[in-house]
């Protein structure tokens, strides 16, 4: 099998992009090298050299697709840039298992392989009654690569579904199949096992109820845009399940016992890290501090501590805004807390630049008149599926059907009309970005 085709530059050309992605998507953490740690040199048997080389071009296409241009440079010794002060390691070849999961943040997986347990490790729920090793990209998980480490996993989603990985996975499998006949691409995954079963007829379907995205209608059944998106994902991958709802402690507790619930559109907290495989994005919301007539701050830390800060009752950025040292108050609804800020009780609303537009009634009050004085943190709402004994091929699938949907036509068009009846009925600031609804005004 000819295999130099695939060893040229690509397997040391893997560097500045990440530290590029580092400091957009992370700005706490400032790193000065990006180490990709390719699969073990000392293995040097054709499906070796072709895997190390696979898993380069695979991170050169995730690059091509987040639309950077930056020079890719040498970076080959990991022992070396291991020695630089605040480097980061993405790591390759990387094998999931129970004992390593709360370790990474699992990019996207790469190939799965026989496992023999007596004498490895394996991954658990991959193929039922079969012991698999499924190998991963992975970063290592620290708070301050959480962005970076979301940017990747969706850019990789969205490479594997081009024509550019089809053209790619075509040509791998081509040159090793002479060799091995049951290699095969299956949801991106390179799999030395034949093809990887990816069974969806048992998801179990809940939302949760946000206002425009998924919300009940007159006839009982949940409706918005966060609804449109989720059945055009069950609808990519074959299915067709009703669509229940309930509050997120009833959804949380049935995540947590139960496999296969796959949930929408909930907040993705560090809290929560570990109870979903987190699919795709939904929405994103600014939280900061709201105000009138207030100057503005670029950090939360800087609003001096004389201000009065106040939230919905429970909230948990009422107790966010008391450990810093702010005076606080807690109000019974929207409604209260908004009155509030206008009638000078306080001076500043604890909130997300959504819940500000939905809670205030332009009928009633100067609602323009209410800005942002200083921003705290950007959350994200996801598609979710609960981690208990969910297959891993599975995860790529719904990951796969997401990137499909938010590329389509189809979907561009649903959200664009949704988007214009948000602007005449509502108007709340919002702008949709790689299908993504962002509910704050777009900066130009």
């Amino acid at each position: 099998m000819e295999t130099s085709k695939y060893i040229p530059n690509q397997l040391v050309r893997v560097g500045f992009f990440f530290a590029l992605m580092l400091s957009v998507f992370s700005p706490t953490a400032q790193a000065k090298s990006i180490v990709l740690n390719l699969s073990s040199k000392s293995d040097t048997s054709s499906r070796s050299l072709a895997l190390q080389s696979y898993e380069s071009l695979l991170i050169e296409g995730i690059t091509a697709v987040s639309g950077d241009n930056s020079t890719i440079i040498t970076s080959s010794s990991a022992a070396a840039s291991s020695q630089q002060n605040n480097s980061v390691h993405l790591y390759s070849n990387v094998i999931r298992t129970p004992e390593n999961e709360q370790e990474y943040y699992w990019i996207t997986p790469v190939a799965a392989f026989p496992c023999d347990k007596a004498t490895q490790q394996c991954s658990s729920n991959v193929v039922e009654n079969k012991d698999v090793s499924l190998s991963y990209i992975v970063l290592p998980k620290k708070t301050q690569y959480q962005d970076l480490a979301e940017q990747l996993a969706l850019s990789a989603s969205e490479f594997k579904v081009s024509q550019d990985f089809a053209s790619l996975s075509s040509m791998i499998v081509d040159d090793l199949s002479s060799d091995d006949p049951n290699v095969v691409f299956s949801y991106g995954i390179l799999s030395f096992v034949g093809a990887l079963p990816a069974d969806t007829d048992n998801l179990w379907v809940i939302s949760d109820l946000v206002p425009l995205f998924s919300e009940v209608g007159e006839r009982g059944e949940v409706k918005g845009l966060a609804v449109d998106f989720v059945n055009s994902v069950l609808s990519d991958v074959g299915m067709s399940p009703t669509i229940l709802f309930a509050p997120w402690q009833r959804i949380a507790k049935e995540s947590i016992t139960k496999s296969n619930v796959l949930v929408f559109s909930i907040a993705h907290t560090e809290e929560r890290e570990h109870l979903f495989h987190w699919i795709t994005p939904i929405s994103r919301n600014l939280h900061g501090l709201f105000g009138v007539n207030q100057s503005y701050y670029d950090n939360f830390d800087d609003v001096p501590r004389t201000l009065r800060i106040g939230g919905l009752k429970n909230d948990y950025r009422i107790g966010v805004a008391a450990s810093h040292g702010f005076f606080t108050q807690s109000y019974d609804s929207w409604d209260a807390l908004v009155s509030a800020v206008f009638d000078k009780q306080i001076d500043a609303i604890f909130a997300s630049q959504g819940a500000i537009d939905f809670a205030c009634d332009v009928n009633k009050q100067p609602c323009e008149t209410i800005e942002q004085i200083a921003p705290y943190q950007i959350s994200s709402a996801y598609l979710a599926l609960s981690k208990r004994e969910t297959s891993l091929v599975v995860v790529e699938k719904l990951k796969l059907a997401s990137a499909r949907i938010k590329r389509s036509d189809e979907f561009r068009q649903t959200a664009n009309k949704w988007s214009e009846m948000v602007n005449e009925h509502y108007h709340f600031a919002h702008y949709i970005e790689n299908g993504v609804v962002h509910l704050w005004k777009k900066q130009q």
